[in-house]
């Protein structure tokens, strides 16, 4: 009887110190892993899988390896600014001829995908990756392997329901040339928030997200001055950067909080 509960007590010991070898959080640990991430949202990210925005051959994206949760639950994004605000950007993009990706509501623009999944990178595919802490820099990743593009907030960390709206510095490299003198516009927007419009809507000024000029700052420096977000959680910005009748993009991926 007493090397049977000798026997007992050393097999719970060995359980419970396989858990702590494996990584297994107990508890404690479970709840201060929760509390590190933003309320809205939860990690879903399974090995091999892209923890972020997932660029899909026919140019919409897909968020992968997390959920956002006001998605799940159909919260709509507040409008700011007026009509006249609204309605420029897009009447801009046709003047300039620049495409964005179309599709019918209802079809399969997301191409047998669902946003949340644990989507497996491909060779046509692009990962964004997607920080779930607030940051004030970013590299852009492009299919265009000599195209360098690095952005940086204008006013912190970005917010949304800011009483000054947010902006971007946006630097352009060829290699190791500053891009200078080319049409650089950002196309911002949340792809999983696709309910009303394939791809997802844009800012509060540039709500069906044609794409928001830059202005020149310097040698392969762009400035976009007014960015107004109108929801946090994670959002996926599209730089497009179009010199004579060629066009580039590069992606990045940044969390939106709250003011």
């Amino acid at each position: 009887m007493k090397t049977g509960v000798m026997l007992l007590a050393s097999a719970i010991g060995l359980a419970a110190s396989s858990g702590v070898a494996s990584g297994q959080p107990n508890d404690g640990q479970a709840q201060k892993m929760k509390d590190d991430r933003p309320h809205h949202m939860t990690r879903v990210r399974s090995a091999g899988a892209c923890r972020g925005f997932v660029i899909l051959p026919n140019g919409y994206a897909v968020l992968s390896g997390m959920s956002d949760q006001r998605h799940q639950a159909g919260e709509a994004p507040a409008h700011h600014g007026n009509k006249e605000e609204m309605s420029h950007a897009p009447m801009a993009d046709k003047k300039s001829g620049q495409q964005r990706p179309t599709a019918p509501m209802g079809k399969d623009h997301l191409m047998g995908l669902k946003h949340g999944d644990n989507v497996q990178m491909e060779s046509s595919r692009l990962c964004v990756p997607v920080d779930e802490k607030a940051g004030t820099q970013w590299t852009a990743v492009s299919s265009a392997r000599s195209l360098q593009v690095n952005a940086k907030s204008l006013r912190g960390n970005l917010a949304h329901n800011s009483r000054s709206n947010e902006g971007f510095e946006i630097t352009i490299m060829d290699g190791s040339k500053p891009v200078g003198n080319a049409d650089v516009r950002v196309v911002a927007r949340m792809p999983h928030h696709d309910k009303n419009m394939a791809g997802g809507h844009g800012p509060a000024n540039d709500p069906d997200a044609q794409g928001m000029i830059t202005k020149i700052a310097g040698k392969g420096r762009y400035v976009l001055s007014n960015v107004d977000f109108n929801m946090g959680g994670p959002w996926l910005f599209e730089v497009r950067v179009k010199r004579g009748s060629e066009t580039a993009k590069a992606y990045f991926a940044a969390t939106v909080g709250q003011e």
